[in-house]
This record gives C-alpha cells, sequence and structure tokens, in this order.
C-alpha cells in the first residue's frame, strides 16, 4: 500500500513540475497513477494536501543533504546557511521550481506547516544565542524570516532581476541577526555556505542546483 502512495506522490511532483500546481487536477493524477479515485482520497484529502507532502519531504531531503555536507563543521550558522542558499539557489536556477515554491508560499495551510517545521529547526540551531526565548518567540522570529523569504521568492518569480548573491546574502543576514547570532559567525557561514554551493554538486528531487 505505501507504493501506491509514493506513485501517487511521485506522479504528482512530476505534473507539477510540468504543468504548475495550479494547472494539475487530481483527474491527471488519478489517471497517471491508474487508481480509482477512492484510492487517491483514502491517502490524501486533496491536491493541496499532496502539495503539502511534497513540499515538507523536499525540505526533509534538504536537510539530509546539508547534514552531510557540514559533518565536519557543525556550526549551527552554517547548518542554517546552506539550508536557505541551496533551497533560494534552486528557485534562482530552476523556473519550475520557483513557480512552486510561490504557490506553496502562498498557500497558508503549506505556509503554515512550513513555519511550524522551521521554527523547530531554528529552536534547535539558535537556542544557544537565545536562552530565554521561548517556542513562541521562535515561531514568530521564524515567520518574520519566512515571510522575507516569500517576498525574495515572489520577486524572482515575477521579475527576477536581483542577483542571488545580492538576495542570498541580504535575506542571511536578516536571519541570523534575528536569531542572535554573532556578526563573525554570520560572516563565516555566509562565505562557506557559497563556497559549499560552487564545489558541490547537490541534488535535489531529481534538479541540480
Amino acid at each position: 500500500m505505501e507504493n501506491v502512495k509514493e506513485k501517487i506522490l511521485n506522479i504528482s511532483k512530476d505534473l507539477f513540475i510540468i504543468h504548475g500546481y495550479k494547472n494539475t487536477t487530481t483527474r491527471q493524477i488519478i489517471t497517471q497513477a491508474g487508481i480509482l479515485n477512492g484510492t487517491l482520497y483514502h491517502y490524501f484529502k486533496n491536491k493541496e494536501e499532496i502539495f503539502k507532502y511534497i513540499v515538507l519531504s523536499v525540505l526533509d531531503e534538504l536537510a539530509e543533504i546539508v547534514d552531510r555536507l557540514t559533518s565536519k563543521d557543525k556550526s549551527p550558522a552554517l547548518i542554517y546557511a546552506c539550508i536557505i542558499a541551496i533551497d533560494f539557489y534552486t528557485v534562482k536556477k530552476h523556473k519550475q521550481i520557483a513557480e512552486l515554491y510561490y504557490e506553496a508560499y502562498s498557500l497558508w495551510t503549506i505556509f503554515n506547516a512550513l513555519v511550524k517545521r522551521a521554527a523547530i529547526r531554528n529552536k534547535s540551531l539558535f537556542q544557544i544565542y537565545n536562552t530565554d526565548s521561548t517556542d513562541e518567540d521562535f515561531y514568530l522570529k521564524t515567520t518574520i524570516v519566512e515571510g522575507a523569504m516569500y517576498g525574495f521568492i515572489t520577486d524572482n518569480y515575477h521579475k527576477g532581476d536581483i542577483s542571488y548573491n545580492k538576495s542570498i546574502i541580504t535575506i542571511l543576514k536578516l536571519s541570523l541577526s534575528i536569531f542572535n547570532v554573532p556578526e563573525k559567525e554570520i560572516e563565516n557561514a555566509i562565505t562557506k555556505s557559497m563556497e559549499i554551493i560552487k564545489k558541490k554538486k547537490i541534488v535535489i528531487k531529481g534538479f541540480t542546483v
């Protein structure tokens, strides 16, 4: 049964990339997967839930990749910088991914899930610099950061005329400062994450960064 769920997810991902999230229908997914209506709705409530599952699985895969890339330097700032830098570089490089990110951030259920997931990650990384911060504080700060990310993604999707370097440096300085990371660590994390992007071949869900 798990194979059927994975088949639905893989076909949905491919259709979303080819046609876009909005232009993909559940009928297309059902037809391509060769399943009955009830089979799809046994696993997922609707197309948006499928999309959310895929988006969160991408984040899980990205976290695993970054964990390997930073195995020799477990600096919280570097781990965070690599996640954001790779994420945003993928958006800059692939128009289809930019569209899907734009759609994901525009949907409240997915944006909220992203913020909740990121808030847990940010607390685990940055509690050392924010010893008095509560879960609510991390959620609020993460909402601000993800809101800024949405702004950059929206601008990139509609215009895309701001350079990657300028965009990522700005968002990382803003994000890491919000979590009270010391300035020297911020600069080191930005420099090292940019070097990793240039030197490493990174593949996420079939897309080469």
